[in-house]
């Protein structure tokens, strides 16, 4: 499975992590999209799949899913830009077709990782969002068989 857009390259590999600062910090939210993204304890996928962008340095991308099981794509994007909202064109290479999305993340205004957003009318797996600077997504994408939580 690949994915690919106008932005993206890179593998997140973290054999272990610590973090220092209160649960209301930006360290927590930056713990928290990738550990509890929706406040009931779920998490990015335990394996890592291809991202491309060709923006890495405004707006980098990691994707999983979990061990061998492609029915939910996590893709996390991230909005370095300080200034203005980029536009996000995912397309996704693979057997499953994912029609629905759910997108979590946080902002400048906040370190609460919250619910943003959802998607239900993708089509020919391709998604196409505008990210606010400075803001990271958790996108949860679900194959047609998935039903969203």
């Amino acid at each position: 499975m690949t994915i690919s857009g106008p932005m993206i390259e890179v593998r997140l590999v973290v054999p272990f992590a610590a973090r220092w600062g209160d649960s209301g910090s930006y360290a927590a939210a930056a713990y928290n999209i990738y550990l509890n993204y929706d406040g009931k304890g779920s998490k990015y996928g335990n394996t890592n799949v291809g991202a491309n962008t060709n923006d890495v340095e405004n707006m980098p991308v990691y994707a999983s899913i979990n061990g061998q099981d492609d029915s939910e794509l996590h893709i996390i994007l991230i909005n370095r830009n300080y200034d203005r909202k980029l536009p996000a064109k995912i397309s996704i290479t693979s057997s499953k077709n994912y029609t629905k999305a759910e997108i979590y993340g946080f902002d400048s205004n906040s370190p609460t990782v919250r619910k943003m957003g959802s998607v239900d009318n993708i089509e020919n797996n391709v998604l196409t969002l505008e990210v606010p600077n400075l803001t990271v997504f958790h996108i949860v994408l679900y194959s047609t068989s998935v039903q969203t939580k």
